[in-house]
């Protein structure tokens, strides 16, 4: 799938409430699900629809789109956050060799490149640590603002099977959150616990905001 167009949650956790949907409902569902899934896909061609189920779905943190985008923000900042801490120690460890004793020219200026280096990558982890707030920031207020009570939307299950970027055909699990009316998309779930930005590595992120 498109990852760019996938934000991920934990499903499970959700207040989820089981219904006797009509056949109404149930054929609205599917119909969504049908619209909604190739238009993410890397080869259209190769959908074929195994299942679908529509519940309905109760206000939670991990259900809200803020959130959930803010985890997701919080995921990649992390993930370059890391990579910046491997190039600063690299930076360091230069600047480390290139303090001699006895400095050549040379050696000067490499130590002073390798200096030049630590200090640019602070100046980004920095701002990597603004914007990591700023996305906490923005958990914490949604979590403040859940209201249990309300009825949120309803959640589509849609099991299928597709071509991965191999083209071997594998089958995926996904969740469609759609307003009350079912008129309106609001996020799209993936459901699959191995994905890099899968469910699991989501729910993570907000329950270490919200503990905190």
């Amino acid at each position: 799938m498109k990852k760019a167009y996938l934000i991920t949650i934990l499903l499970a956790i959700c207040t989820l409430v089981m219904q006797s949907c009509g056949q109404s409902r149930e054929e609205k569902a599917e119909a969504i699900a049908k619209k909604t899934i190739p238009a993410i896909l890397n080869d259209a061609s190769t959908y074929e629809p195994i299942q679908t189920n529509v519940d309905s779905a109760f206000a939670t943190i991990y259900c809200s789109p803020k959130a959930v985008s803010a985890a997701y923000e919080l995921l990649e900042l992390k993930s370059n956050e890391d990579a910046l801490k491997r190039q600063y120690n690299f930076a360091k460890s230069l600047a480390a060799n290139w303090s001699l004793p006895i400095m050549s020219t040379y050696s000067k200026e490499q130590l002073r490149q390798a200096k030049e280096k630590m200090s640019e990558i602070e100046k980004m982890m920095k701002k990597v640590a603004d914007d990591k707030s700023e996305q906490e920031q923005i958990i914490k207020e949604e979590n403040k603002n859940v209201d249990p009570s309300k009825f949120f939307g309803w959640i589509i299950t849609h099991r299928f099977r597709c071509a991965n970027a191999k083209g071997v055909k594998e089958i995926q699990d996904v969740a469609i959150l759609v307003d009350p009316k079912m008129e309106n998309t609001l996020m799209l779930y993936n459901l699959d616990d191995d994905a890099d930005d899968g469910m699991k590595k989501v729910t993570s992120v907000i329950d270490e905001v919200i503990e905190e």
